[in-house]
């Protein structure tokens, strides 16, 4: 059952006589039925003797001996599922040695066989899929155009995952399959035999589209020659799957998905439907996948608006100051401008929560970030640093807040990470391939993309974690939409338009913003996005100074607006001001009821 390398030891014994020290250091690497031990070298020994048995507290009285092995030795033809206890002694001319401690490998089974294979048919293709197996590390697939597809009786397809697509078939011939999952400790059985005959199918739909509503989302897509129907299946995850509990079946274009929750991310993809020559319903293969994020309509919503305000001659637009108090502002309340926090201090970057009811700031003279409730209670110190962007999991709801440590001069962090908001504990690295601006920093609804300054002037949309850049223009405050359409914008340096891209790079336009009424064509300053695709805010105007660029110069006439693009994102459709006062009002956040 058990077999070692061995080898000659040609060391001389130690002149200064005496039995060996035990091995120290044993260390243990398992494998399909098999161990492999290895120890730190003992001076004095010759060889050495390893002691095994399948209980605990073995000795050389009690254990199996397998004499004269030498590290590394591997012991094969044992038993997965099985404890094994090992101790090992050194052995010169002399003697042998007292015994090591003593160490316990526990061999792994293999994992068992899939369960719930599917095939599903498409054009020239089959969609395998199945349910994870415990401990698998990887999958095999095996098929034949034969019943009874098996490792000795099939095509071997390895170190897949589901679901995995099998293309290149031939239209009107039968395919079996069956799967397998494996690790390092070996293959399992296989599993209940799949089959599908590809028999006519039809093209899957293209120019899928969907677009979110108030509770809804509309998807339709192009008509496809001689379709009967088309399935919509959706996810609110990526990554659709075809199956029964997210199907809605014989759907035409365009069609509405109503009684969704507002906020959440919905994922879709459709398949066609039409008749085979035998008769029976036939299903493509799934359309390119789409999502898209309900959202209250903007004029049945309230909003919340937090800012910086400064409370001497306005002259702080860059927050650095101390001369500063956090502002609120509820639209269910009218245009009453509130004060959450009074003392005069330094309350940079506002942003308010994803539920709307605390606000996360930044004091800039200490380094230190804090968070408030919206009622200026709860008031507590999270770490030190900067923040960055507030986030919502869509997955668990759980909140969390990105930041890094801003190098003064430059106004940039060296790297950015994220923590959860009510639990802050280790940090998790996002980016640190460029530094980051820290005034621009927007994340995505699905958390995979991130815009912002890579750093100023280079804007662009990231990749999370620490993945591609795509660089879309140069400027500064740039902006992320906060659905998952990544379109992006670049804010220019006359301080008047918005160039507005999405990730293709190929969709650019000028979007012009200081034609609010009451900007009178001045600059604006801190335009962004609300966490509503159609809905931004920012400052203006900037009258105070000489010259082109007057944003430094701030001034108690700088107030708030806010402005909602056109569906299509190529204008600012109407805009409002939000405050009336003689102070100068700085970075502002809005947040829209979902």
């Amino acid at each position: 059952m058990l077999s070692c390398s061995l080898e000659e030891n040609t060391s001389e014994p130690s002149a200064s006589g005496g039995t060996p020290s035990a091995p120290k250091d044993i260390t243990a690497t398992m494998g399909n039925r098999q161990v492999t031990l290895q120890w730190k070298e003992v001076a004095e020994a010759s060889s050495y003797n390893l002691y095994w048995s399948n209980t605990q507290g073995v000795s050389p009285a009690t254990g199996k001996k397998v004499a004269n092995v030498l590290s590394p030795c591997m012991l094969t033809g044992l038993t997965n599922g099985s404890t094994y206890y090992y101790i090992l002694t050194a052995v010169n001319t002399y003697g042998e040695s007292g015994k090591s401690a003593e160490i316990a490998v526990a061999l792994n089974n293999a994992p068992s066989a899939p369960t719930g294979v599917t095939a599903t048919g498409g054009e020239g293709q089959t969609t395998i899929a199945w349910n994870s197996v415990e401990r698998a590390t990887s999958y095999n697939i095996y098929w034949s155009n034969t019943r009874g597809a098996s490792p000795g009786q099939g095509t071997r397809i390895p170190n897949v995952s589901t679901p995995y697509v099998h293309a290149g078939l031939t239209s009107g011939a039968t395919y079996y399959y069956v799967v397998t999952a494996a690790n390092a400790y070996g293959e399992s059985g296989i599993s209940i035999e799949a089959a599908v005959t590809l028999d006519d199918v039809p093209q899957a739909p293209t120019g899928v589209k969907a677009e979110g509503g108030d509770g809804q989302v509309r998807i339709s897509w192009d008509p496809v020659e001689e379709a009967i129907a088309y399935n919509l299946y959706w996810s609110n995850e990526p990554d659709v799957q075809i199956g029964e509990k997210t199907r809605i079946r014989e759907v035409s274009s365009p069609y509405t998905h109503r009684g969704l929750v507002n906020g959440s991310p919905y994922y879709y993809v459709v398949t066609t439907i039409n008749v085979s020559q035998s008769g029976s319903n036939k299903e493509s293969a799934k359309s390119q996948e789409v999502q898209a994020i309900p959202h209250t309509d903007p004029a049945a919503s309230f909003l919340r608006i937090a800012w910086v305000q400064d409370t001497g001659e306005g002259r702080d637009p860059f927050a650095k100051g101390t001369n500063l108090r956090l502002m609120g502002m509820d639209s269910r309340e009218g245009q009453v401008e509130r004060i959450i926090l009074g003392t005069a201090g330094n309350y940079s970057k506002p942003l308010i929560t994803p539920g709307g009811d605390r606000v996360v700031y930044t004091d800039r003279q200490r380094k230190k970030v804090y968070v408030v409730n919206w009622n200026g209670s709860g008031l507590r110190e999270l770490f030190g640093g900067i923040g960055l962007a507030v986030w919502r999991d869509p997955r668990d709801g759980r909140e969390w807040i990105y930041y890094g440590v801003e190098e003064t001069a430059a106004e940039t962090c060296p790297a950015v990470y994220r923590t959860l908001l009510d639990n802050p504990g280790s940090a998790e690295l996002v980016w640190n391939r460029t530094p980051t601006s820290v005034d621009s920093f927007q994340v995505s609804a699905d958390g995979r993309m991130a815009g912002g300054n890579f750093p100023w002037p280079v804007g662009g949309i990231a990749e999370l974690p620490n993945k591609a850049l795509k660089t879309l223009g140069s400027g500064c405050w740039t902006a992320l939409s906060p659905d998952n359409s990544y379109i992006f914008w670049v804010f220019d340096t006359p301080h008047r338009n918005l160039f507005v891209d999405d990730l293709s790079g190929e969709a650019g336009r000028w979007v012009n913003i200081n034609g609010a009424p009451g900007i009178d064509g001045y600059e604006v300053y801190h335009p962004r996005w609300s966490n509503h695709p159609r809905i931004i805010v920012m400052t203006g105007p900037y009258k105070v100074g000489a010259g082109p660029n007057r944003i430094a110069g701030g001034g108690r006439e700088v107030e708030i607006y806010i402005g909602r693009f056109n569906p299509a994102y190529t204008a600012i459709e109407s805009w409002g001001r939000a405050t009336f006062n003689d102070r100068g009002d700085f970075y502002p956040d809005v947040w829209v009821s979902p």
